[in-house]
Order: C-alpha cells, then structure tokens, then sequence
C-alpha cells in the first residue's frame, strides 16, 4: 500500500487535500509542525533551510528511500475533489475511494512497465485530455500528483 505525502506550508487548518485520503502524512516546515498538528493527525517536519517545492519534493523521496517506503504520491494541498472525463463530459465528484483504486492500478501497471514514476494532472480544463488516447510513457511529469515506486523491479 502507498502512502500520501501532502507538502504544505501557511496553510495549517485550510488545506483540503488531507480530507480526502486516509491516514495522509502532512509535509510541512519545521517551524510550523505544531500549527499543523492542530488540523492533522500525521505532521512530519522539513528542515526549515529546505525551500521551495522541489527541495520539499526530493525531502519526502529522501525519506522514504530511509525509512524503507516502497510506494507513495506526493500531491498538492488544495485539491476539492476528483474529476474525470468521460463520454466527452466531466463528472465531478468522483468518489475519494475511486481515485485511491486508480492509483492502486497506477503502481501496479506502472511496475509492470518497468516505470519507477507516474504523473496525474488534476486540471479540469477538458484541452488537457486525450481520454481515448495511449497513456503517454515518454514525456516530462510535472504535474500535481507524482507517485514514486522503489520496489525492485524485475
């Protein structure tokens, strides 16, 4: 099972991506761990001198190559709810544990593809979409949602 890595920062009891995942694990700067503990179960403190999402970003991939975490997302604090499109229309509201099932689905196929990353975008905007198209497999992920796998691959 993956884990949910949420980087934040001055948002402590706002964010809203933390309600819409079990057990999500709130990354946030050292000096704003107690602000955040308030709203959030799970807080784990980032080096104040780390700055910036990128830094943050590689700070959570850090931790759980150390600690021994094989699969996990790291996605933004702000996301309301979850979208899809389909038959050319965008139904919103998808159900949290929808979106947790694709994500299962996602590492599973990503590792059958010898993947060791894979992007969501969390626009809506329907021009972003290919939804009868082939997954992209050789493109930049810079996107909203990042997941990570470091289980051996075959």
């Amino acid at each position: 099972m993956y884990k949910v890595f949420i980087p934040s920062i001055n948002r402590a009891g706002i964010t809203s991506t933390d309600k819409l995942f079990k057990n999500p694990i709130m990354v946030v700067p050292q000096r704003q761990v107690e602000d955040y503990k308030k709203h959030n179960k799970d807080v784990l403190g980032c080096p104040d001198e780390i700055k910036g999402i990128t830094p943050t970003r590689n700070f959570i991939l850090n931790y759980c190559k150390e600690n021994g975490i094989k699969q996990h997302i790291q996605i933004d604090d702000d996301i309301k709810y979850f979208f899809k499109h389909e038959a050319n229309k965008t139904i919103r509201d998808v159900p949290p544990e929808t979106f947790w099932q694709l994500l299962e689905h996602m590492f599973l196929l990503t590792g059958e593809w010898g993947g060791r990353c894979f992007g969501l975008k969390l626009r809506e905007d329907k021009k972003d979409y290919r939804e009868y198209g082939p997954f992209p497999t050789l493109c930049v992920i810079g996107a909203n949602t990042v997941s990570y796998t470091h289980l051996k691959l075959p």
